[in-house]
């Protein structure tokens, strides 16, 4: 939801012009150039020592557009299936959410998702979203939550990343979440 309202938001400040005036903000180009296949994605994907320094500096008590993906490790099996590891420290999506006596399916696939040029206009870029249904006790039902990152291409690997905070905000710069693959 909360990548949904980051994503109109943009969507607000391109249509109205207002992006030109935040001047200064200059998206990375960070997606990949090329087509990426399911094959590739399979397999455990860990954090990087400096996405984890990075994001555990980071205020993620603040009510900020994006948070990082709950997770340290996951695992994207071929079937469409994934097993992640939990980061709870992280997770301010559902108290519920990583509990194992409450994750009911986890669930990803290759996907287009949209990213952003150098001035904010909105385009096609490949990535990986991540699904996950649980039961929430206090409620007594389900809940679907999703995760996307975007795929990129450094020193000839691939890395899945996202952003972390508010991309509109030039004085904190990019703080990024990056996975690089462990295992095939």
């Amino acid at each position: 939801m909360k990548l949904i309202s980051l994503f109109l938001f943009l969507l607000l400040l391109f249509t109205c012009g207002i992006g030109d005036a935040l001047g200064g903000i200059d998206i990375p180009q960070r997606y990949i150039e090329r087509q990426v296949n399911h094959t590739e994605l399979v397999g455990t994907w860990n954090l990087t020592t400096d996405s984890e320094n990075n994001i555990q500096s980071y205020d993620l008590s603040s009510d900020i557009p994006h948070h990082p993906n709950p997770w340290k490790s996951i695992t994207l099996n071929d079937d469409g299936t994934c097993h992640v590891d939990f980061e709870s420290s992280w997770n301010t999506w559902g108290n519920d959410l990583g509990k194992p006596s409450t994750l009911a399916a986890c669930t990803w696939k290759l996907h287009t998702l949209t990213g952003y040029d150098k001035d904010l206009s909105p385009k096609d870029v490949p990535g990986a979203s991540v699904r996950f249904e649980y039961f929430v006790a206090s409620t007594n039902s389900y809940e679907v939550y999703d995760f996307d990152s975007y795929i990129a291409e450094e020193n000839n690997q691939l890395i899945l990343w996202n952003f972390v905070g508010d991309i509109t905000d030039s004085a904190v710069g990019f703080i990024f979440q990056n996975f690089e693959k462990a295992s095939k």
